[in-house]
């Protein structure tokens, strides 16, 4: 008997390789007729005390251009200390595939003096489940 899953397009996760920029990854899943530019879009907000509502999403700033399934965050879309939503949304926005929310500093790399937070900063990263 052969079973087919489908799996949709999702975020793959997002990391801080500095905690001044971010980078964030996707993949699109079984969905093989959405692997050209754009046509999965990246939305985002950043929930900055008193300034923001969820109401005001804002686009990825700058999408690789190596890389089909990545947002890149300079430094003057990266806070850290303030909550992130990311939202993984169909070309005309009209489906919602996944969405994540985080903080810089819980997707940031961290030293191997600290290996209990690399293991936690990776798992955020791939967003999976460790056992």
């Amino acid at each position: 008997m052969f079973f087919f899953f489908t799996v949709r397009p999702h975020l793959t996760g997002c990391i801080s390789p500095s905690m001044e920029t971010f980078h964030c990854r996707w993949s699109v899943g079984s969905f093989q007729n959405l692997s050209e530019p754009r046509d999965l879009r990246l939305f985002y907000f950043n929930r900055l005390p008193l300034t923001t509502s969820e109401t005001n999403w804002s686009e990825c700033p700058l999408y690789s251009t190596e890389r089909p399934d990545e947002c890149f965050f300079n430094e003057n879309h990266t806070t850290i200390w303030t909550s992130y939503n990311v939202q993984l949304r169909s070309r005309d926005q009209s489906v919602l595939y996944d969405e994540i929310s985080f903080s810089v500093p819980d997707i940031g790399e961290f030293t191997a003096s600290k290996p209990h937070q690399s293991v936690v900063a990776r798992c955020l990263f791939i967003l999976s489940v460790c056992s």
